[in-house]
């Protein structure tokens, strides 16, 4: 309402100063002026913010990846263990069904069966990289 006020005030000063027409004219031109000059200010300001967004939205996702690499490993890691702890087991019943020395001679070559596939396994993983 200020506004309204102060901008009647300005048009009346205008026209007394420069006549009817003239006064509403330069009073029009220099209130399209000042609101283009805004409305430019608020683009420039959106532009900037939309390139922040932008920025933190690449940041965020990326912080996403890296937390579901991280639980990845650490569920790989709980799996590893749970495995370990069911091949202990079977080389347990293996040693008392077959008796403890072909039982450790069963668990010994499962073993180095497994040894064997993982190396292989993680070499072709090292060449097609």
């Amino acid at each position: 309402e200020d506004e309204k006020k102060l901008a009647s005030v300005h048009m009346a000063l205008s026209k007394w100063a420069r006549g009817d027409a003239k006064g509403v004219l330069q009073t029009v031109f220099s209130s399209w002026k000042h609101d283009a000059s805004v409305a430019a200010g608020e683009r420039k300001t959106e532009a900037a913010l939309d390139v922040e967004r932008e920025k933190m939205e690449r940041y965020l996702e990326d912080e996403r990846k890296r937390h579901g690499d991280e639980l990845n490993k650490y569920k790989t890691e709980a799996e590893l263990l749970k495995a370990r702890a069911h091949q202990a087991v079977l080389d347990s019943v293996d040693k008392w069904i077959l008796g403890n020395e072909k039982g450790s001679v069963k668990a010994a070559f499962t073993a180095w069966n497994s040894f064997s596939k993982q190396s292989k396994s993680s070499e072709r993983a090292r060449q097609a990289v």
